[in-house]
């Protein structure tokens, strides 16, 4: 598996283009720049009644993008790319993230037709709507975000290992911390360019940033799927002998994807990934897009006739 950064085009060729149907203005930005794609498919959960969810349904509907329940437009758009021989493009912004487990698991368990490369795209939320809407009171669950991210079985006497992601969610991180009581804590941030999401993170997670050294905090790219893959794939594979890795993500969807694709390797050592977030369901709040999108292409490689891993 290599992801591979690009810079983002709407005319060149996106072939099939799968997007999440959602409650935020973001969800239908892609849709609104007018891609160059063969066909679009928009993934819908059970309506929750929101304004804009309903105006993003009639534009997708408007451009001509087929509207569908959330596993059949996954399954569609990943069959259809697979036959037709072209790009898979699937856009990350608004989609829950157990939605987005299940678009990882699909695209890399080994079952069923599907392409061997995909192109992400990611479109930051803006500053203000995302810091209102993370702060909201909820009350938080955390566990493996799937079966099939659960993690390698392994002796519980290795002791844990936690990467937690930071984000403008408060009580989050430290609320894991406390949970899994890790032995060793590696800290990821995001170095966003608006300054004020920076001075946002530190200040909502001061008691986490408190407790750890410069060596075990990171700054990441959030416009670089490639480098944050890269960095948790190494981190991954260098405290395999020594940890029960468990990566906890939360903050910008982009590191949520690399998260899974690294816990997605069905490797004897590959960690769980746990979602941390509000326990109860409904509409949340709307968030703009900034305008940039974010762009990497992932070489998944041919399916394999035999997963004699999968279940190890």
């Amino acid at each position: 598996m290599r992801p591979t950064d690009r810079a983002f085009d709407r005319a060149s060729p996106h072939g099939i283009v799968l997007a999440f149907c959602g409650f935020e203005r973001r969800s239908s930005f892609i849709c609104r720049l007018g891609p160059n794609m063969s066909r679009g498919i928009a993934a819908t959960l059970p309506p929750t009644g929101s304004e804009r969810e309903l105006e993003n349904r009639s534009l997708y509907i408007s451009a001509g993008w087929a509207v569908e329940p959330a596993q059949k437009a996954l399954e569609d758009a990943i069959v259809e790319a697979a036959r037709l021989q072209e790009r898979l493009t699937i856009d990350i912004s608004s989609m829950p993230r157990r939605f987005l487990a299940d678009v990882v698991e699909r695209l890399t368990s080994g079952t069923g037709t599907r392409p061997e490369s995909v192109r992400f795209l990611y479109c930051p939320g803006d500053f203000d709507q995302t810091y209102r809407a993370a702060g909201r009171d909820v009350n938080l669950s955390a566990t493996p975000v799937s079966p099939y991210f659960a993690g390698s079985h392994r002796a519980t006497s290795i002791p844990v290992g936690l990467v937690v992601g930071l984000g403008l969610e408060p009580h989050r991180a430290l609320g894991i911390m406390e949970l899994l009581e890790p032995v060793r804590t590696w800290v990821f941030k995001s170095d966003a360019a608006d300054h004020r999401y920076r001075g946002a993170t530190d200040d909502v997670n001061r008691q986490v940033l408190a407790d750890f050294g410069p060596n075990a905090v990171f700054d990441y790219d959030l416009h670089s799927l490639e480098s944050i893959y890269f960095a948790l794939e190494s981190l991954a594979y260098a405290s395999r002998n020594d940890y029960r890795l468990i990566l906890a993500p939360s903050g910008p969807k982009i590191f949520a994807l690399a998260c899974l694709l690294v816990g997605s390797k069905r490797s004897r050592e590959r960690p769980a990934v746990w979602r941390v977030g509000g326990a109860e369901s409904g509409a949340g709040m709307d968030v703009a897009e900034t305008g940039s999108v974010v762009c990497a292409d992932v070489e998944l490689g041919p399916v394999q006739a035999s997963q004699g891993l999968a279940n190890a």
